[in-house]
């Protein structure tokens, strides 16, 4: 942990006084929790072609790790699958449908709280 620290110190500070650009593939928590990095999922879309999602800050309140007792790389890490929702009803619809399937395949429903949060989830 402390060199993953050290590490993530050292890149942050790259970039701040250098004006580096790290590009880090990482599953570690070290690099994941930091407020001042830009977090990206890189991953294959319905057709098979590689896409790259912005994983905005709507989305780590949304996850609500801190009322876990959790940090956001631990949620992260845990869930495979995080779908997307504009509001509490359609949690509701959605969980009373197929809650089981969803705990079973590590699926987490957000909810976003309007269609304005979308501009965060979709790729630069």
């Amino acid at each position: 942990m402390l060199a993953e620290r050290h590490l993530a110190n050292g890149l942050s500070w790259a970039a701040e006084y250098v004006g580096a650009t790290a590009i880090v593939a990482t599953h570690s928590r070290e690099l994941l929790n930091r407020n001042d990095v830009k977090i990206l999922r890189v991953h294959r879309d319905f057709e098979g072609l590689v896409a790259v999602d912005t994983l905005g800050p709507e989305l780590r309140e949304a996850l609500g790790p801190a009322a876990l007792g959790l940090e956001f790389a631990d949620m992260v890490q845990y869930y495979r699958v995080f779908m997307a929702v504009e509001g509490s009803h359609d949690v509701a619809v959605i969980e009373a449908l197929i809650s089981d399937r969803l705990r079973a395949s590590a699926v987490h429903v957000v909810t976003l709280e309007g269609s304005h949060a979308l501009d965060s989830t979709s790729a630069d």
